[in-house]
């Protein structure tokens, strides 16, 4: 007899608790979940620094003294080491300056192609900052039509709020919202659950 009187008075414990909750709930709502401001939704443009890839990196021009050839000893000038060193030296100026304009042409490559990549890169930055100022511009429009008391926003905004509000569970989340702009009232249909007795008591046996 004692036992089934204490799970009663437990279960109906219960029951006036989860009653007390749901009772309350819109109003801690109100207290926990007062919204958020409009410059939250505001966005800052995320751009990476600039890749040259490898591109910014100058190559060594080449230098005469690499390819000069030696000059040959007062010997080897009595044994024809002056023609020698005069064919050698013609070859090496040909050498030098075939390797010369094969760096001026490398190089102009890469300034072509450093170029072609910062001016790409000018267009991603152009385009990142375009899409954040209209986003930006769209988020203040909405501020100042909520502001304004638009309707239509005023209602969004507010049902954004609710779907954002933390509720116990089985709570519904079925409601209609009315906002009166003459009168700047926010009407809040909202459906709670069942307050009986048999309803909770079903729920927590």
């Amino acid at each position: 007899m004692q036992q089934g009187e204490a799970e009663a008075a437990s279960r109906t414990a219960r029951v006036e608790l989860r009653v007390a909750e749901l009772l309350t709930v819109l109003v801690s709502a109100l207290d926990t979940a007062p919204g958020f401001p409009f410059a939250v939704l505001r966005q800052a443009a995320e751009i990476a620094p600039f890749d040259a890839g490898g591109l910014d990196h100058v190559a060594s021009p080449p230098q005469w003294p690499d390819f000069e050839p030696q000059a040959p000893s007062a010997v080897g000038r009595v044994f024809g080491g002056a023609n020698r060193y005069e064919k050698a030296m013609a070859q090496a100026r040909e050498a030098f300056a075939a390797a010369s304009a094969e760096h001026a042409a490398a190089e102009r490559d890469r300034i072509a192609r450093l170029a072609a990549r910062q001016q790409e890169y000018a267009q991603l930055v152009a385009a990142e900052q375009d899409r954040v100022r209209d986003h930006n511009a769209g988020v203040d429009d909405l501020a100042a039509a909520f502001n304004a008391g638009e309707p239509e926003v005023v209602v969004a905004y507010m049902a954004e709020v609710l779907q954002s509000t933390v509720y116990p569970d089985g709570f519904p989340h079925r409601y209609r919202l009315l906002y009166r702009p003459d009168s700047k009232d926010l009407v809040i249909d909202y459906e709670l659950p069942a307050t009986d007795i048999e309803h909770f008591q079903s729920r927590f046996s």
